[in-house]
């Protein structure tokens, strides 16, 4: 007579082996009891899908980024509309000609010289024996000497220094020049073998200084600097306009 089925107790089933779980994948974790429902392990591991990579990182090794287009467009060449204008090229300013403004600098400061002093032997006044400086022809002696750098050595401030240098020079020269007319005809005049104008400039240049500086106050070579700053001011303000 058959027995009734009974369920198999614990222990009758040692040394089997639990049903693998589906996938072939192996069991991880705490063991559960036979019979129970595997629970699905929290972590990845082997046999689960992994993690998706993450994304690199744009870098060296990578394809960089296409670049973004100009909100403004792409310059246009000059002349088009919107485009932009050339850049000046360095050296690009007026032709100068140093020789040239060299010379006519030194010819202007001897002209200036010759017509201040004659200007300046015309306002001697005989009567006390006095000269009157004209302050507001030296300014005219300044702008004479810085003709040649205003007009052909633009920008080349060496040369308004020698201008200025020059005008100098032209002034006290033609002061000079006629205190030394003055002696020749209101202090030497009438006596025969008198040395005349050039002579005493020539031969006598010692005692024409002497004799121009004795009636020179401090406010006389104060005055010099005008035909300086006259010559430089004319030749800056050319300057602008180019």
């Amino acid at each position: 007579m058959s027995q009734p089925w009974q369920p198999p107790q614990p222990g009758d089933g040692a040394g089997q082996q639990p049903p693998q779980q589906p996938g072939g994948a192996p069991q991880y974790g705490p063991p559960q009891p036979y019979g129970q429902p595997q629970q699905p392990p929290q972590q990845p591991g082997y046999g689960y899908p992994s993690q998706p990579p993450a994304q690199p990182q744009p870098g060296y090794g990578y394809p960089q980024q296409p670049p973004q287009p100009n909100p403004y467009g792409a310059p246009q060449p000059y002349g088009a509309p919107g485009g932009y204008p050339p850049v000046p090229q360095p050296g690009g300013g007026p032709k100068q000609n140093v020789l040239l403004a060299v010379v006519l600098s030194v010819v202007g400061a001897l002209v200036a010289a010759l017509l201040y002093g004659l200007i300046y032997y015309a306002l001697y006044d005989e009567a006390t024996r006095e000269f009157t400086q004209p302050f507001y022809v030296l300014v005219l002696v300044g702008v004479l000497a810085a003709l040649g750098p205003a007009f052909f050595a633009k920008g080349n401030w060496g040369l308004y220094v020698v201008a200025a240098v020059l005008a100098v020079a032209a002034g006290i020269g033609g002061e000079l020049f006629g205190t030394a007319m003055v002696l020749s005809e209101h202090i030497f005049g009438g006596i025969d073998g008198a040395p005349g104008t050039f002579e005493i400039i020539t031969s006598y240049p010692g005692d024409l200084w002497d004799a121009w500086d004795a009636g020179n106050k401090t406010i006389n070579y104060v005055l010099f600097a005008l035909p300086a700053v006259a010559a430089i001011a004319f030749s800056a303000g050319l300057m602008r306009r180019r």
